[in-house]
């Protein structure tokens, strides 16, 4: 399959999972649509995360993209009239693991596991609470971040990383969509 039309199946593959299964109103942006498709093809994204959290949004007993932070507005001047939306996934359990490190919680197992093996015994449930512990408190306070959905309140514009990226941001195309 040439690289052309791998990217035609990506795009239909994405495109059928938004518009079949989960956005309802059917409005978003087409600069959404490609940024999905080279996000699937290059693997930087699994834009399956990110569907579920379009989803969630549509549809708040979706069952899954739970976990993270409810959509906001951003703040200043530059971006005022957009929102965004945290989306997690596995590729970011590191980083929302170090975050949790930082945390009572976690300073606290991080001492009783120094403790455990300054006096020679194996730290392992230590460890396990420190990981599984981690992931469950960011989890259950919706936590979970890293990456972020753009929207307004009328159409799903891009799904990025927490830096700028660079190029046109959107290209707004109608949809109904009310703030939490």
């Amino acid at each position: 399959m040439s690289e052309s039309d791998h990217q035609d199946y990506v795009r239909g593959d994405v495109l059928g999972w938004l518009d079949e299964v989960l956005i309802r109103t059917g409005h978003y942006s087409s600069i959404f649509v490609e940024e999905l498709v080279t996000h699937d093809i290059d693997r930087t994204i699994d834009v399956h995360d990110v569907f579920d959290q379009i989803g969630r949004l549509e549809d708040p007993s979706f069952p899954r993209g739970g976990g993270v932070k409810p959509a906001t507005p951003f703040t200043g001047k530059l971006l005022s009239g957009l929102w965004h939306q945290h989306y997690s996934s596995a590729y970011h359990l590191l980083k929302n693991l170090q975050i949790d490190f930082r945390s009572v919680e976690a300073q606290a197992i991080l001492q009783k596991m120094a403790d455990t093996i300054n006096n020679g015994n194996d730290p392992s449930r230590f460890i396990h609470e420190l990981v599984m512990g981690g992931y469950e408190r960011r989890f259950s306070a919706c936590e979970m971040t890293r990456q972020w959905i753009v929207l307004s309140l009328s159409v799903n514009l891009c799904a990025g990383h927490n830096q700028r990226q660079g190029g046109v941001l959107c290209q707004a195309e109608p949809r109904s969509w009310t703030a939490p």
